[in-house]
C-alpha cells in the first residue's frame, strides 16, 4: 500500500469515527418495544406492534379497513359515508363501528382518552399537544406529497 492510499484510508476511518457519534444523536432514541417514525410534524417513538389505534381521518380508516386492522376509535359518520358509496363494505363498516368508540368530528379528546389508544394517527393537528399526552401521535397531511402538476387521482394519497 502506498503512502497516498494509506493516508486516504486513515483519514476516511477518522472521519467515520468522528462523524458516527453525531449521526447517532440525530436519531430519536426509543425505549424497548418502540421504534422511531418520522412524520409530517417531526419524529415520534411508537409501539413496534400497536394494538389500539385511533384515527381521525377517512383515508387512514380506509387503509385500516382494507388491512383488517380494527381501530379502537374513529369518526363513525365518516365510515358511514364510505359505506354509503361502497355498500359491499357494509358488514365490515358495521363491525368497525360496533367494536370502536365514535371520536366524532371535531374529535372528542375525552372519547380518545376513553379508547385508551397506544397509537393515534391524525390529520387534525389543532389538538396535537393534548393528544400527545394520551398516546404517541403520528400526524400527517394525506395530500402533502402529491405532485401538483398532475391531476389528482384517488390512488395518489
Amino acid at each position: 500500500m502506498n503512502y497516498r492510499k494509506f493516508t486516504a484510508l486513515t483519514l476516511l476511518i477518522l472521519l467515520i469515527v468522528r462523524v458516527a457519534p453525531f449521526a447517532a444523536q440525530d436519531e430519536m432514541a426509543c425505549e424497548d418495544g418502540f421504534r422511531s417514525i418520522v412524520h409530517d410534524l417531526g419524529e415520534t417513538c411508537i409501539p413496534e406492534n400497536p394494538q389500539r389505534i385511533v384515527t381521525d381521518n377517512l383515508d387512514t380508516l380506509g387503509l385500516m379497513l382494507t388491512l383488517g386492522i380494527e381501530p379502537v376509535g374513529h369518526n363513525h359518520a365518516a365510515l358511514d359515508g364510505l359505506v354509503a358509496t361502497a355498500p359491499e363494505l357494509a358488514d365490515v363498516g358495521e363491525q368497525f363501528n360496533t367494536n370502536s368508540l365514535d371520536i366524532g368530528f371535531p374529535m372528542s379528546l375525552e372519547v380518545v382518552l376513553e379508547a385508551n389508544p397506544d397509537l393515534i394517527l391524525v390529520e387534525n393537528t389543532e389538538v396535537l399537544e393534548q393528544l400527545e399526552a394520551i398516546a404517541p401521535v403520528v400526524a400527517y397531511d394525506v395530500y402533502a406529497n402529491i405532485i401538483e402538476s398532475r391531476e389528482m387521482n384517488w390512488y395518489d394519497p
